[in-house]
This record gives C-alpha cells, sequence and structure tokens, in this order.
C-alpha cells in the first residue's frame, strides 16, 4: 500500500485513489510519473521533495500539458502557485 499522490489515502495498486484515476484517467498518471521521474522527485519551485506536477504555464492561461510545460512541484508550491503564471 501506499499514498496517491493526490490525497495521500491509501492504494493498493498504481498512484492514485479510484477517485482521483477516474479524474485524471491513465494517460495524465502516466505522464505525471515521467516528470516527477525526469525532476527527480525534487520541487522546481523549493528543492522539497514533489509529489504534483504543476504547469508552468497554467491552461487557463493557455498551456499545455506538453512536457516541456510541465514540472515536479511539491504540494504547498503548487497549490500557492495556482492558475498563475511565475
Amino acid at each position: 500500500m501506499k499514498p496517491c499522490i493526490e490525497c495521500g489515502k491509501l492504494v493498493a495498486r498504481g498512484s492514485r485513489c479510484a477517485v482521483h484515476e477516474r479524474k485524471y484517467g491513465r494517460a495524465w498518471a502516466a505522464l505525471s510519473a515521467r516528470i516527477l521521474a525526469r525532476d527527480g522527485h525534487r520541487c522546481h519551485y523549493c528543492g522539497k521533495p514533489a509529489r504534483t506536477v504543476d504547469h508552468v504555464l497554467p491552461v487557463a492561461a493557455g498551456g499545455t500539458a506538453d512536457p516541456s510545460n510541465l514540472v515536479a512541484a511539491c504540494r504547498q508550491c503548487n497549490a500557492r502557485k495556482g492558475d498563475r503564471g511565475l
């Protein structure tokens, strides 16, 4: 068992609980895992351990889910940044 990367609920398989797996889908889970591995599971903003992925240019501002627009981020930095750009 390991924690869901979104909410921390313990899951037996995968990286997200059933609620978040349905919400984000397997494609996002695979892309997210690749971005976290690429960035060494370290937050792009503060250097702490990261378990989420952030859009550098937010989707609300025209950003995409292209890997060049995604970075690993800790929950605190991801929440603080929200839908604002850098």
